[in-house]
């Protein structure tokens, strides 16, 4: 079967002719949550409807995931195309739910959450194929997830963005992925996304109170990763 979209601007004005997608791939319950595609393959991660309960807390606002449901399962699952229509063997990331997916500086990263101790998590992969788990971060509190990384090329170095969802907490770390991470708390509430350009480095989130609810906005900028001033 194939699926006609339209494109159409806010006020309805059509903006192209119709494109048509041809469904390539699908496995009963899982839900493909990334996807990207770099070092010329597409690369999809999932997780299983109806397993385990995640213990995080709070909202995504970028994707409207509420973290809390018993939706996520155990494990992760990774699915790699060289053409986006052949697929090849599901690979299982075990004892991890994959938040995000992504490329940097000519590796795979998945970050998230370790489902058997409940803290943050991060792989790696030069090929897709085979995954090594970062360098250790057991040092972050219970309840915590990895959300986002860049990285840093002056400084040879990854940034990552890690939660502490229990106390609504957010902290940067920065390594060379294999050796010790340099942590930075930064009493701002919740993280989500980062980013740079040139020497500036910039952090998005928000505040919440005591209930989960927004309370402002916050974004964060360094020009040394050290020291962080609040814009907002």
């Amino acid at each position: 079967n194939t699926i006609p979209i339209e494109i159409r601007s806010l006020d309805g004005e059509l903006l192209s002719n119709t494109i048509t997608w041809k469904p390539s791939h699908s496995i009963n319950e899982i839900i493909w949550n990334n996807a990207i595609y770099s070092d010329n393959k597409y690369i999809v991660s999932g997780i299983v409807t109806g397993g385990a309960e995640l213990s995080i807390l709070g909202t995504d606002i970028g994707t409207g995931i509420h973290l809390g449901t018993k939706i996520i399962s155990k494990n992760s699952y990774i699915k790699i195309s060289n053409d986006g229509y052949i697929w090849n063997n599901l690979l299982t990331i075990n004892d991890m739910y994959i938040y995000k997916l992504t490329y940097v500086n000519n590796k795979f990263v998945a970050l998230g959450q370790n489902q058997n101790n409940g803290k943050g998590c991060i792989i790696y992969s030069t090929d897709s194929n085979n995954w090594s788990n970062a360098y250790d971060i057991s040092f972050l509190e219970n309840y915590s997830i990895c959300v986002s990384i860049i990285y840093d090329y002056s400084g040879e170095q990854y940034v990552v963005i890690s939660n502490d969802l229990f106390n609504k907490t957010g902290y940067i770390l920065t390594s060379d992925i294999s050796s010790n991470w340099t942590i930075k708390k930064t009493n701002n509430g919740i993280l989500f996304a980062t980013t740079h350009f040139k020497n500036l480095f910039i952090v998005g989130g928000q505040t919440l109170d005591d209930y989960g609810k927004l309370i402002v906005g916050c974004i964060l900028t360094s020009t040394d990763l050290s020291g962080w001033n609040n814009n907002l």
